[in-house]
């Protein structure tokens, strides 16, 4: 089964609710865009790399967004023009799954969603520990002095 993105000939073109721009070359984020793929994309969401050229040029001229911070989080960019990133495109997901939106809504209060924006960050900026394969490296570890 192909993409809604694929054209066949005789069916018409659907375009995207909004794309889901995750850093493809890091091993948690693009493994999670795997697990929720099947489920944004029955939802009409297409989900893109921020590593395809077409991607990072377009939310860097379009969105204004500089260049080294386009790995700071993940992006959804809505068919209406808007730009969400971090805790604020979870919610917006979250608020489009059925299951989820009362977690959704819950979060969209002011104490919770301080929460979530600040877990989010400290997630993000750490999961470079959880997978070696991530594009963003830590720094590494001072060498130990042999005594």
């Amino acid at each position: 089964m192909g993409t809604f993105l694929e054209t066949h000939p005789g069916e018409r073109y659907t375009p995207p609710a909004g794309w889901v721009v995750y850093d493809g070359a890091c091993g948690v984020c693009a493994g999670l865009a795997r697990r929720f793929r099947r489920l944004l994309e029955r939802r009409g969401f297409a989900l893109v790399p921020l590593q395809a050229p077409w991607m990072s040029s377009r939310l860097r001229f379009s969105y204004g967004i500089p260049l080294e911070n386009l790995l700071d989080e993940m992006r959804v960019l809505t068919a209406d023009g808007r730009a969400l990133a971090g805790g604020d495109a979870v919610l917006f997901l979250a608020g489009r799954i059925w299951w989820a939106r009362p977690l959704a809504a819950i979060a969209s209060l002011p104490p919770f969603r301080a929460l979530l924006h600040r877990g989010y960050r400290w997630f993000a900026a750490r999961r470079h520990r959880l997978s070696s394969a991530c594009a963003i490296h830590p720094t590494p570890p001072t060498e130990r002095r042999a005594a």
